[in-house]
């Protein structure tokens, strides 16, 4: 009897296995410079789950979203792995406060005179200034102006963080006539009397 004698080469089964870290997210802002500028920006960084990922229904590559050109307000982020496990990140940014800017103007007295005015007063910081216009009397660097004529006027204000305010004042004038400009006499109350010819 013939011994049967098996041998049995070493039989390796390798099965891989694989677990997603879960989803998470690092967040970062940037407000915008300026009160009312649209420079803001939100940085995601995505760790774990799977890719691709969509953010608010858009598929993006890699790990990394960048939303920039942003205002000051509240975004809402929902983001998806492709095995559907979601993650929301809710930011806001928020806008520098603003300067506090006040303007009393005062009209030309006679027509062609040069006594307007444009009184500038800032409530909660300083600024520099630069005036421009189609009227007469300005001086460009100055904060108030006291010899204006009638005319449209400009001014750029630059607070010392770097933002940049611009205001428009109307300095007007009465009319040639000495009457005010909108005072038109067949509107005012004046009929004149026909003559009858009996």
């Amino acid at each position: 009897m013939k011994n049967l004698i098996i041998t049995l080469a070493s039989l390796f089964l390798t099965v891989s296995v694989s677990f997603s870290q879960q989803m998470s997210l690092q967040t970062t802002k940037i407000d915008p410079s300026c009160n009312g500028y649209n420079n803001g920006e939100i940085i995601i960084d995505i760790t774990g789950g799977v890719e691709p990922y969509t953010i608010n229904g858009l598929q993006i590559n890699g790990t990394q979203f960048i939303a920039t050109n942003l205002s000051g307000g509240q975004y809402v982020f929902d983001v998806t792995d492709s095995n559907l496990s979601s993650s929301v990140a809710t930011l806001t940014l928020t806008d520098p406060q603003p300067l506090v800017i006040q303007i009393l103007k005062t009209d030309v007295t006679t027509f062609g005179g040069n006594n307007g005015s444009a009184d500038v007063t800032i409530l909660n910081g300083t600024a520099t200034y630069n005036w421009t216009g189609n009227g007469s009397g300005i001086i460009p660097n100055q904060e108030d102006q006291f010899l204006l004529t009638a005319g449209i006027y400009n001014i750029e204000i630059t607070a010392i963080d770097g933002c940049v305010y611009n205001k428009r004042i109307i300095i007007d004038q009465p009319s040639a006539s000495g009457f005010p400009s909108s005072y038109n006499p067949n509107t005012q109350g004046f009929q004149q009397n026909t003559i009858s010819n009996n």
